[in-house]
């Protein structure tokens, strides 16, 4: 998930993101770890409290999306027929909820007039929000929820198992279970 409040890439057993500020975090088995950005120190928040740990973030700045899209990705002409195939089968209906509703090749895309889409894909529990005139996007699959927003409460949220992550404007915290700590706009550590 790209947005303007942050970055956030779930694969396998972790979640990493960065805020707009460049804090850092990891969601993974072992706790939440994160770091400032212009700081060497990392953080690691688990069932234990919270220490000082060792952790490598990768690098986020770049469009990290294109692997996900291309990254086993197939072409040619088998491709443009089963393309073919699967527009030939999609399904198109009105509704006064939802609005346009598409579903193509087990994908089901609604709009309503606002502008709102949501995607969802069938019986996988992976869903996507997104609201263009709000600035807002969620993102539901059966191990992470995520959200951002805009203006005028800017944030990004992630959670995973008992990891939680909220980034702001003004505020970086992470959580595991019963322990939260966070880092000040400075990038100095606080506990909770």
């Amino acid at each position: 998930m790209i947005h303007p409040t942050g970055r956030m890439f779930h694969s396998d057993d972790q979640v990493e993101l960065v805020s707009a500020g460049g804090r850092k975090a990891k969601i993974a088995a072992r706790g939440v770890t994160f770091k400032a950005s212009a700081s060497p120190i990392v953080y690691l928040v688990d069932a234990g409290g919270v220490r000082t740990s060792v952790e490598t973030f990768d690098d986020m700045e770049y469009d990290f999306t294109l692997n996900v899209f291309y990254d086993g990705s197939t072409f040619g002409r088998r491709r443009v027929t089963e393309c073919l195939e699967a527009m030939t089968n999609a399904v198109y209906f009105e509704d006064q909820v939802l609005g346009d509703v598409w579903t193509v090749n087990g994908v089901r895309v609604s709009q309503n007039t606002h502008g709102d889409v949501v995607v969802s894909i069938e019986r996988s529990g992976v869903m996507i929000k997104t609201s263009p005139v709000r600035g807002n996007i969620a993102l539901e699959t059966p191990l992470v929820y995520a959200c951002a927003s805009m203006e005028p409460d800017a944030h990004l949220f992630v959670r995973r198992g008992l990891g939680r992550v909220h980034a702001g404007n003004n505020l970086f915290n992470v959580k595991h279970g019963s322990h939260s700590a966070g880092l000040h706009q400075n990038g100095q550590l606080f506990i909770v």
